[in-house]
């Protein structure tokens, strides 16, 4: 009718594999601490908690932040030239 072309994307666990973008950190899981040369070791005590560290997350994690839901719009707009679209006028 239009003529027009369409394209189609299915991300595997798009959510854990999206960049972020903002600096996200989170505690330390139990059981676990940072090592004096900065590694991540299980600790002996599984009921332990390192209070004094923090591990930055380069990659998102299940609802650890409700941003990434835009991030990965901007990923795929980008990948499939929906930026194009945008400029036009077209909205979602």
């Amino acid at each position: 009718m239009l003529d027009l072309k369409t394209r189609q994307i299915d991300y595997t666990k798009a959510f854990p594999q999206a960049k972020l973008y903002d600096p996200v950190f989170i505690k330390v899981p139990q059981g676990w601490y940072v090592a004096m040369d900065g590694s991540l070791l299980q600790h002996e005590d599984p009921h332990f908690n390192d209070t004094t560290h923090y591990l930055q997350l380069h990659r998102n994690l299940y609802g650890i932040t409700s941003m990434i839901q835009h991030t990965i719009y901007n990923s795929t707009a980008t990948y499939m030239g929906l930026n194009k679209l945008h400029k036009t006028g077209f909205t979602t």
